[in-house]
């Protein structure tokens, strides 16, 4: 089993819960419940391969829609941008050096794409056919969703499977892709056509949308024909040029992973009856 991990998600997780936590002046709120998380993976899917996926600073899809996530930028206060400064600083630390030094090997980001692109090349290129279960609360990867790939949203610690989606959506898993080109996706700002939601756009592509309607012609328009073909660029997955990751064998310690719990000050890991799961979890794998 492959655990695909969206670590830019179960960062922003963990500066909600624990972003407060300090040991000797420095803040390590977010490596702890970062730490936390992996430990209640490790007990929900045992001896599975953890593979790290990291969100680029940068993005290609800019290219194409310059307006692309740019609802997501807001003019900050100085302290507000000190706190992100710090909160992204840990970010660093995790990708560099927390989970290199405990011996995790399968970390991935990539100049210009996104954890999503990751997660589609490898879901993509699972010749074995593992059961691949990727952790985010995204539901961009509803398109992703087999028989053997499901979601895990730790927020509301629930799996996610293939028949949930038909259940609910009455559609296909890969028709996701068209509903997201048409309705767009606001939390990437990616515009769709005009008046036209997800609901909208699943009654039209199982033709349940009056074709008198004014939203259906909005939809078949040359402009909103326009509309879709940019927008299946933007939200299709993986985008195009991603690299395909090769896989290390993890090389796990429980002495380092202690060496990282002292450095940051994490004793109550280092409790007896933490630390046990903790040498579960590493020796299993």
């Amino acid at each position: 089993m492959k655990l695909l991990i969206d670590s830019n998600f179960l960062c922003h997780q963990a500066k909600h819960s624990m972003g407060d936590l300090d040991f000797e002046s420095q803040k390590t709120g977010i490596i702890f419940g970062f730490l936390r998380q992996l430990l209640k993976l490790s007990q929900l899917y045992p001896k599975s391969d953890f593979i790290f996926c990291w969100d680029s600073k940068t993005s290609l899809r800019k290219k194409i829609y310059s307006e692309y996530k740019a609802n997501r930028k807001k003019e900050n206060t100085e302290e507000e941008k000190e706190a992100d400064s710090i909160a992204y600083a840990q970010f660093e630390l995790i990708k560099t050096y927390v989970l290199p030094e405990i011996g995790y090997r399968n970390i991935f980001e990539y100049e210009g794409y996104e954890s999503d692109d990751i997660f589609a090349q490898i879901v993509y290129g699972n010749y074995d056919e593992d059961i691949i279960v990727i952790v985010t609360s995204d539901e961009d990867m509803y398109q992703l969703l087999f028989g053997n790939v499901w979601i895990y949203n730790p927020g509301k610690k629930k799996e996610y499977t293939e028949d949930q989606f038909i259940t609910e959506y009455n559609i296909f898993a890969d028709d996701w892709i068209d509903v997201k080109a048409i309705a767009g996706c606001t939390s990437d700002n990616v515009k769709g056509i005009e008046g036209v939601g997800k609901k909208t756009a699943i009654k039209y592509l199982i033709g349940e949308l009056s074709k008198d309607s004014k939203l259906h012609k909005k939809i078949v328009s040359d402009e909103g024909k326009k509309i879709i073909r940019r927008n299946i660029k933007l939200v299709r997955l993986p985008y195009i040029g991603t690299p395909i990751p090769k896989f290390s064998g993890d090389q796990l310690s429980l002495d380092k992973f202690m060496t990282v719990c002292q450095r940051y000050g994490f004793y109550s890991i280092l409790a007896p009856k933490e630390l046990r799961k903790w040498e579960e979890h590493l020796r299993l794998k």
